[in-house]
């Protein structure tokens, strides 16, 4: 993969055997972490478990685990709140049936996409070089 690609289902789908199943209470946080810039800028850095060609990478379970996702306080709750709310917007954008051909909608949710990545720096308390390190991409830290 080149970038995180974790989906929320409440279908009953069945996955096949290279796909990760989690259940829990906040999964639409746990979504939205990772699969913000910082995620997976977390996750190529420090937990991948194989390079896949030059850029691709495989998500294994073991090195998952390990990422270090913010637990929700209630100092942080009304952040998680906030980023729960617009992946309900996302959900409801993707669902539509003409999500696939509406520009609109798919800029909208690149934008939604974007302000839940502002708000996931808040929950790690990124400074603004940090941040700008993870927006500058995968080898920022490299040099």
């Amino acid at each position: 993969m080149r970038e995180s690609s974790f989906a929320f289902d409440n279908t009953g789908i069945y996955c096949e055997s290279s796909s990760f199943l989690m259940t829990g209470k906040y999964l639409k946080y746990l979504l939205a972490v990772l699969n913000s810039k910082s995620g997976t800028f977390f996750f190529r850095q420090f937990y991948t478990g194989g390079v896949l060609g030059e850029e691709g990478y495989k998500y294994k379970k073991v090195f998952l685990e390990q990422l270090p996702i913010p637990l929700i306080t209630p100092q942080n709750q009304p952040i998680v709140q906030q980023i729960e709310n617009l992946v309900d917007r996302i959900l409801s954008l993707t669902q539509d049936s003409n999500y696939d051909t509406d520009q609109q909608k798919q800029a909208q949710v690149k934008e939604i996409e974007k302000q839940i990545d502002q708000l996931v720096y808040k929950l790690y308390n990124l400074t603004e070089e940090e941040i700008k390190i993870i927006e500058g991409g995968e080898n920022a830290c490299a040099n």
